[in-house]
């Protein structure tokens, strides 16, 4: 299935800002241990964008953006 540029934008966008609001649901501010807000979180991850250190992956969902896949548990031997 085709989807048109507008359509894309508007769905990296929506999952832009659903990343954002799981990260402030999870964070707290260090220094102050006060809430972050989803505006402070989306202005560090378009800087990381801008750094080219993050980037929104159209075809995962949000969750799966934030909660990276576990490492391989070791084995003790």
């Amino acid at each position: 299935m085709q989807v048109s540029e507008k359509e894309r934008a508007k769905h990296i966008g929506e999952l832009f800002h659903e990343i954002a609001s799981i990260v402030v649901e999870k964070c707290v501010d260090a220094n102050t241990n006060r809430a972050l807000t989803v505006a402070m979180v989306e202005r560090a991850m378009k800087q990381l964008e801008a750094a080219e250190q993050f980037r929104v992956l159209p075809n995962k969902n949000a969750k799966q953006q934030v909660h990276p896949r576990p490492a391989a548990k070791r084995v003790a031997r």
